[in-house]
C-alpha cells in the first residue's frame, strides 16, 4: 500500500496543498490511519481511492480525508476535509 499510485499522490497532496497547510499550520507528521482506514481500486487508466491521514500541524491535531478518482491515467482529488480534535470541519476541496 506504501508504494501505491493513490496512496503517494493523497500523502503528496495532504504534506504540501496550499489549502491543506491553512487548515493545519506546518506540518511536522503525516501517517495515515489505520483505525479510520483506507481503500483503493485501480488499473492503468481509472481508479479511486480514499485514505484518512492524521495530520499534526501548528494548529493541532486533524484527521485529513481525502476521496481521490484516476482517469486518464492522471489522479484528482474530489473531496477532502480536515477534522479537528474537538470535530470542527474545514470542507478543503468538495466535487464540484
Amino acid at each position: 500500500m506504501f508504494n501505491s499510485e493513490p496512496y503517494e499522490f493523497a500523502k503528496r497532496y495532504v504534506s504540501s496543498d496550499p489549502q491543506v497547510t491553512t487548515v493545519t499550520g506546518r506540518q511536522s507528521s503525516v501517517r495515515v490511519s489505520w483505525l479510520r482506514g483506507f481503500r483503493y481500486v485501480f488499473g492503468d487508466h481509472t481508479g479511486e481511492a480514499q485514505f484518512t491521514f492524521v495530520v499534526k500541524g501548528d494548529r493541532g491535531e486533524f484527521e485529513v480525508r481525502v476521496q481521490l478518482e484516476k482517469r486518464g491515467n492522471l489522479w484528482k482529488v474530489l473531496n477532502s476535509e480536515a477534522i479537528a480534535g474537538d470535530g470542527a470541519t474545514s470542507r478543503i476541496v468538495a466535487s464540484p
